[in-house]
C-alpha cells in the first residue's frame, strides 16, 4: 500500500489550512475502531467481511496505513456509516484541541463515552458526572502534591 508519510497534506475541503495526513489516518483509525466494537465485530470478523488481512486493519485502526478508497468504501457498507462519517469533524490541527486525539486514542475512553450515550436518566447521568468529577479532582490535586514536592527537593 502506498504511504503518503507524515510531510504530505490533504486538503481540508473550503478550508484554507492543510490537515497532515498522519493525523486524517489516526482519525479514521479511531473511528473505525470505535464503530467497529460499538457493532461487536472483532478484527477477524470484520477484516474478513472487508477482504484485508487483520494486520491490515488493525494498521488502518492504528493510523499507521491510511485507508485505500475501495476498502473504505466497503467497511462503511459493512459497518452501515457513509464514508464520509470517517471525515466528521476534521478541522485544521491549529483549531483541533490538543487534547481530543488524546481522548479518543484509549479504548477505555471510547467506551466510557459509548455506554454513557446509552444511558437516558438525567439523574443516573448527572450522579455518573459527579462521581468523575471526583476522582478526577482527587487525581489532579494528588499529581499536583507530587509535582510540587519534586520541585521543591522532596520525594
Amino acid at each position: 500500500m502506498r504511504s503518503f508519510g507524515d510531510q504530505s497534506q490533504v486538503s481540508a475541503g473550503a478550508v484554507s489550512s492543510t490537515i497532515p495526513a498522519s493525523s486524517v489516518n489516526e482519525v479514521m483509525g479511531q473511528r473505525l475502531r470505535f464503530r467497529r466494537r460499538h457493532l461487536g465485530y472483532t478484527l477477524a470478523t470484520l477484516s474478513e467481511e472487508v477482504g484485508v488481512s487483520t494486520q491490515q486493519l488493525h494498521k488502518y485502526e492504528s493510523g499507521v496505513n491510511g485507508i485505500r478508497a475501495t476498502v473504505l468504501l466497503k467497511i462503511s457498507s459493512v459497518l452501515n456509516v457513509p464514508v464520509s462519517w470517517f471525515f466528521e469533524g476534521l478541522q485544521p490541527e491549529a483549531d483541533m484541541p490538543d487534547d481530543l486525539l488524546d481522548l479518543t486514542s484509549d479504548p477505555d475512553n471510547g467506551e466510557l463515552l459509548l455506554l454513557f450515550s446509552k444511558l437516558k436518566n438525567p439523574t443516573v447521568k448527572s450522579g455518573i458526572l459527579k462521581m468523575v468529577r471526583h476522582f478526577a479532582d482527587e487525581e489532579n490535586a494528588a499529581e499536583e502534591t507530587t509535582t510540587a514536592d519534586t520541585t521543591n527537593g522532596e520525594t
